[in-house]
């Protein structure tokens, strides 16, 4: 919700001063998604194993969502599992 309320205000601003860019529409919704891309890679790479610090770095980003302080205390607990 938040999202759409400061993708709408960033909108209604750069209208105000001119054309939208497609850089702006770039940026305003692809810093919104980061964390839950970064989240996802993070859980897929914590299943196959593959790369810890990537692993970990997806479940602080999912963090703010509960579930995340409980991935991080799993993955850094099974750090030696990971090759």
């Amino acid at each position: 919700m938040a999202d759409a309320f400061l993708f709408l205000i960033i909108m209604g601003l750069s209208v105000g001063f001119g054309a939208p860019h497609v850089f702006n529409l770039l940026l305003i919704l692809t810093i919104p998604a980061l964390p839950g891309i970064l989240a996802i890679l993070g859980g897929v790479f914590s299943l196959k194993r593959i790369n810890w610090v990537l692993a970990i770095i997806g479940s602080i980003c999912a963090a703010p969502l509960g579930l995340g302080i409980i991935a991080i205390v799993l993955i850094i607990k099974s750090r030696n599992m990971f090759n």
